[in-house]
């Protein structure tokens, strides 16, 4: 309630709405826009009508060494999911997504404010180096490496004994 001719301040409180961004407050009659937290002097019953405009759209870009890996749409004001598409590089292990301004990494599902067009960048981590050895008896016969997330493909290597048959290699640690 106001008074005639008191000033009167506009409530602090910003209505929402999922289709559009608050702009302010229409003074009915007057052809003024006031914000909340403006103040102004009512002569006469008055009536605020909520003023809005379309939300924007922003590209976001996933990029990998600095190359667009995917791309997907933000829409101004409402959380930005994180994708679930992974890149995949034999020097290293993805770790997630890097974006300016943010602490840590974003991961498939995460979500982000996004304020315009914006890239993140694929981060990643060393791959884990494991020693493969051909043991026979007590005899390692060869010595092998495989890399964390990568197919290992085992040696063509046949050994000989005179009495048993070679029928495979097995594996111990897996």
């Amino acid at each position: 309630t106001a008074l005639e001719g008191v000033p009167y301040k506009v409530e602090r409180w910003t209505p929402t709405d999922p289709d559009g961004i608050f702009v302010g407050w229409s003074v009915t009659g007057t052809g003024s826009m006031l914000s909340p937290g403006d103040t102004t002097v009512l002569d006469g019953d008055t009536e605020f009508e909520a003023v809005w405009r379309e939300r924007a759209e922003y590209t976001v870009t996933f990029a990998v060494d600095g190359e667009e890996f995917a791309t997907s749409t933000a829409i101004e004001g409402l959380p930005f999911t994180v994708i679930q598409d992974t890149p995949e590089k034999v020097e290293g292990i993805f770790d997630g997504w890097l974006l300016d301004g943010h602490d840590g990494v974003l991961v498939a599902g995460d979500t982000v404010a996004i304020g315009g067009d914006t890239t993140l960048e694929a981060t990643w981590r060393d791959r884990a180096e494991y020693t493969v050895s051909y043991v026979v008896g007590e005899e390692t016969v060869l010595v092998g490496t495989a890399y964390e997330g990568l197919p290992y493909t085992v040696d063509g290597l046949v050994p000989t004994d005179e009495l048993l048959m070679f029928t495979g290699w097995s594996a111990e640690g897996l």
